[in-house]
């Protein structure tokens, strides 16, 4: 097999290997008896844990202006380069994944056990071919609006063995990889990222860690809690709460909330909390108002249609008040994902490579 082949194909083979991780995730949403009760623990604040987590994450210093002449220069403040880079030009979803954690929780744990049953060559071929081992190496992915960074060890990565690889430097510790129309940015050997800008994007996302241009600010160290965390559009969580059966719910969502914040914890049952923020005003009461009812709604109708499992997660679900806004909670139980995937998950040795399928 040529080098350029072997190169080109990893790309591939790394998106079958997360396409099929989220489609056993999204299979685990099936039909099965609803889970016992229990006590739902939610991201609601930064841990000490994850306090120490950022800290180790400061590896990049922020390039202060010129001090005045005669003033003291202004002492460099050491920042999370993921966090330096993330900025969504057109204000769309920025949301950070700790894949390794996620990787490594109870569930994360069970999904990668289903997966390996049926893809474990791919997984392998990938291995050899790209030099990332992507249940190992890989530390966050990040969705910044239309561009993917993703962070972990990269020191053995073969970005450069396809035959007609240009690659080049840019900045102070970054270069820009090309094989032919697919172009991604790497930093250090810890970073890369993939936009639909093309090289100009990338540039953007170096010059930005580096501290050439600002920081946009779209995430702060402090909002850096649970397995996933971020900001969401105010109109795709009306979009999902509202829909066509509740538009007043979505309109009221419009005119009150300014900003959405997500947090997800995975380190036993799939915890979500979404803090919705606005001006304080008898909008945003309503607002708080409007999505209690919802959820009390839905669970008496849940119940009354008999659909035990759906009442289940709805008793799990409520509306915390905040300053400036509230948090909505939502879970989903350990032990009912675990009942799902037992459904779905090939059985022990089934797509297991033989010998007859190796090469």
């Amino acid at each position: 097999m040529s080098r350029e082949r072997r190169s080109g194909r990893w790309i591939y083979l790394a998106a079958a290997v997360a396409l099929s991780l989220i489609a056993a995730w999204w299979a685990s949403l099936g039909d099965p008896p609803p889970a016992p009760v229990r006590n739902v623990e939610f991201p609601h604040r930064m841990r000490p844990e994850e306090a120490a987590r950022a800290e180790r994450r400061r590896t990049i210093h922020a390039k202060p202006a010129a001090p005045a002449a005669g003033a003291t220069a202004p002492v460099e403040a050491p920042r999370d380069p993921l966090l330096r880079a993330l900025g969504s030009a057109d204000g769309g979803a920025v949301v950070v994944f700790e894949a390794n954690a996620l990787r490594h929780s109870p569930l994360g744990e069970r999904l990668v056990e289903c997966f390996l049953r049926s893809g474990r060559r791919d997984l392998d071929r990938f291995r050899e071919e790209s030099g990332i081992d992507p249940l190992e190496d890989v530390d966050r992915i990040a969705l910044d609006g239309d561009d993917v960074l993703v962070t972990g060890s990269f020191g053995k990565a073969r970005w450069d063995e396809a035959e007609g690889t240009l690659e080049r430097p840019y900045g102070d510790a970054g270069r820009i990889v090309s094989v032919g129309d697919l172009s991604i940015a790497v930093w250090r050997d810890e970073m890369f990222v993939f936009s639909p800008a093309g090289t100009a994007g990338l540039e953007a996302k170096i010059d930005r860690i580096e501290g050439r241009t600002p920081s946009t600010g779209s995430l702060s160290e402090a909002d850096g809690y649970g397995d996933a965390y971020g900001r969401i559009p105010v109109e795709s969580l009306a979009r999902v709460l509202g829909g066509e059966q509740q538009p007043e719910l979505a309109d009221k969502l419009r005119e009150a909330a300014r900003s959405v914040e997500l947090h997800l914890d995975a380190s036993h049952d799939l915890a979500i909390t979404l803090d919705v923020r606005g001006e304080a005003s008898s909008a945003m009461k309503d607002l708080e108002g409007a999505v209690t009812a919802a959820i009390s709604l839905g669970r008496l109708q849940a119940k009354a249609s008999g659909d035990d499992e759906l009442a289940e997660l709805l008793a799990f679900a409520g509306v915390r008040r905040g300053g400036g806004g509230f948090a909505l909670d939502l879970a989903l139980p350990l032990e009912l994902l675990e009942r799902h995937l037992g459904g779905i998950c090939p059985p022990e040795g089934e797509g297991e490579p033989t010998a007859a399928d190796e090469p």
